[in-house]
């Protein structure tokens, strides 16, 4: 959350602020941010910030899914569940 708020400060203009805020959030439909950028009807400025934030949180959502992903795999190595292959 903290990396959001930094984020989402580094813009100055207040509508810049809320397209930031609009592509940091996660939608049920798995668009891409380009293709959701698409519907940003508020200029250029707001179009780019918005893929700049859509764009960081998909990679700190990925970042977190990994991480979740590599302790999954060392709780299966604790527990000897790791189906005879050596990591």
């Amino acid at each position: 959350i903290l990396q959001q708020k930094e984020h989402e400060v580094q813009y100055d203009d207040e509508l810049q602020r809320d397209c930031c805020l609009d592509g940091m959030r996660e939608t049920p439909v798995s668009y891409t941010c380009e293709r959701r950028s698409e519907y940003v009807l508020d200029g250029a400025g707001c179009v780019m910030a918005f893929l700049n934030c859509c764009r960081e949180m998909e990679r700190l959502r990925d970042e977190k899914r990994e991480e979740g992903l590599q302790l999954a795999r060392s709780k299966r190595r604790e527990q000897g569940l790791g189906g005879g292959s050596t990591w």
